[in-house]
């Protein structure tokens, strides 16, 4: 409770004004409502250990809810939303159903094994490039909301065997097309002052500002990303990133950065370097729901809590030999498929640390005598 007190109570110097009655909510809102369904889950777990009903754990996870975003009406830089109450209140409720199936004991492994695959190819189609509609602008060292400005200078812009202008794109059809197509795309600049934050360097947005195509730098390091069919149902981009891509140049330097498509994944290279990947790496599926590239503390600690928790729930409620066995494929899961973990995939010392204490809270618990099933 702590814990979403301060993600929900503080004030927030990042927020985009939202009406209160939308869902999902702004670019993102499929994101945010995945994770607000998310934060709530311990409420109905918890709900569920201490033996309350569905009714009483459906009306602390909504009224909570609507005690938290009535408090955040007040709250500099805080948007409540009739969504957030709704999401936020089947996740509790959620969480208390949850808890009764595995106090009932774990399901089979055909369950785990066909709920990873069903991931698997989830994550693959939502990856797959899905410009947006209507008419599209190609941007040179554009000025986008909180991204530092550029004052480098975009010398040409190809994808395919064709250019792209700085403005409304006449041939917008034939640039989605091969956008779908995933051509070669490839951006030549002068370079300016290397920016601490990233900049974008060359943008396609659609005339509803929809992303198209992000290609931005930070210092020596090179971001792209394209639109995916994940980001058109309003979650995050993930990006491809190339570490000191810009290395050894300077302002007034010019410099390429192509992307192309590989059996390996997208690449992101320049003469400094290449790296490949299809969207995030293994430990990186959170980008899904954020597109921050950096792993804020707060969510490391959520990360090692929810596994904590998760660890707990199962070691109490199987048998011995199938809870370990379960463990051990949390463990596994949340590093190589780390869609299925979002939260508790951000790092390995936050994944381990969860797993320790959800073994130490699982002890402790039986040392209390709640029964196994």
């Amino acid at each position: 409770m702590a814990g979403v007190a301060l993600l929900t109570l503080t004030p927030s110097a990042g927020g985009a004004p939202t009406p209160v009655f939308c869902f999902p909510c702004g670019h993102l809102g499929s994101a945010d409502a995945v994770l607000n369904t998310v934060l709530f889950l311990p409420l109905g777990v918890l709900g569920g250990i201490l033996g309350l009903g569905a009714g009483v754990v459906a009306a602390l996870g909504f009224g909570g809810s609507a005690f938290i975003e009535a408090v955040q009406f007040v709250l500099p830089g805080r948007y409540p939303t009739l969504a957030d109450v709704v999401v936020n209140g089947l996740g509790a409720v959620v969480g208390w159903f949850l808890w009764r199936r595995l106090s009932r004991g774990l399901p089979p492994v055909r369950v785990w094994a066909a709920a990873g695959a069903g991931v698997l190819l989830l994550t693959a189609w939502a990856s797959w490039p899905a410009p947006p509609p209507g008419v599209l602008y190609g941007q040179y060292t554009p000025r986008l909301g909180s991204f530092a400005a550029y004052d480098g200078e975009v010398v040409e812009v190809r994808l395919g065997d064709g250019s792209v202008a700085s403005g409304p794109l006449a041939d917008s059809d034939e640039v989605r097309a091969r956008l779908a197509e995933k051509d070669e795309l490839s951006v030549t600049f002068r370079l300016g002052t290397p920016p601490r934050g990233w900049a974008p360097v060359f943008a396609i947005f659609s005339a509803d500002r929809e992303e198209a195509v992000f290609v931005g730098v930070r210092g020596d390091d090179v971001l792209a990303r394209f639109r995916s069919r994940g980001g058109s149902l309003r979650f995050a981009e993930p990006s491809m990133v190339l570490y000191d891509g810009l290395q050894g140049l300077s302002p007034g330097d010019t410099a390429t950065v192509r992307v192309t498509a590989e059996r390996e994944g997208f690449c992101v290279e320049t003469a400094g370097g290449r790296a490949c990947g299809l969207g995030p790496g293994p430990l990186e599926g959170w980008r899904y729901l954020r597109r921050d590239l950096r792993v804020p503390l707060p969510w490391t600690v959520a990360s090692a809590l929810g596994v904590a928790l998760l660890a707990a729930v199962i070691l109490v409620a199987g048998p011995p030999r199938t809870a370990w066995g379960a463990l051990a494929g949390l463990g596994l899961g949340a590093g190589v498929l780390p869609a299925v973990t979002p939260l508790a995939a951000l790092s390995l010392p936050a994944l381990a640390l969860g797993l320790v204490a959800g073994v130490a809270a699982a002890r402790w618990a039986r040392r209390r005598g709640v029964p196994r099933s």
